[in-house]
């Protein structure tokens, strides 16, 4: 029988765990209706100039999208604000209210900082961030939109 791995959390080997629930993926989320073109980051400006829309590999803009959800973290109920990366041809034009993802994906990138070298080295810090991309989005009508269309 395997005895569990003990002693402080630097000896241990790294786990880097984070969960979403599936409502995160399938429910609608609100937008603030903010949406703002992705700068393409690859390409060198002159300080002061604006840079260029980046592209998707199909080659159609890509815009972020700002949404709200409510997440439970320890127990406690808050508001997360995150912007979500669409490829569309022209600016999604939303107006502030719940909008379905299609094929909604997250990507975790994690940064382990680190002092020293070899076996003196040591963990410092650890930065995490989620990147969020769908093929598109959409609005959802509401039940007072579809009486008037």
């Amino acid at each position: 029988m395997e005895r569990p791995t003990r002693g402080p959390p630097e000896a241990r080997s790294p786990v880097m765990q984070m969960e979403f629930s599936s409502a995160t993926f399938n429910d609608p989320m609100l937008t603030t209706a903010i949406v703002e073109a992705v700068p393409d980051l690859s390409v060198d400006v002159p300080r002061g100039q604006q840079r260029p829309q980046s592209l998707s590999e199909d080659g159609v803009p890509l815009w972020t999208v700002e949404v709200m959800q409510e997440v439970t973290e320890f127990g406690r109920r808050r508001t997360d604000v995150f912007n979500v990366r669409v490829p569309s041809p022209q600016r999604p034009v939303l107006a502030a209210g719940p909008v379905r993802f299609k094929d909604l994906r997250a990507t975790v990138s994690t940064r382990v900082q680190r002092q020293g070298s070899g076996r003196d080295s040591r963990i410092t810090g650890v930065n995490e961030a989620i990147y969020w991309d769908a093929q598109a989005v959409e609005p959802i009508r509401q039940a007072s939109d579809k009486g008037a269309a």
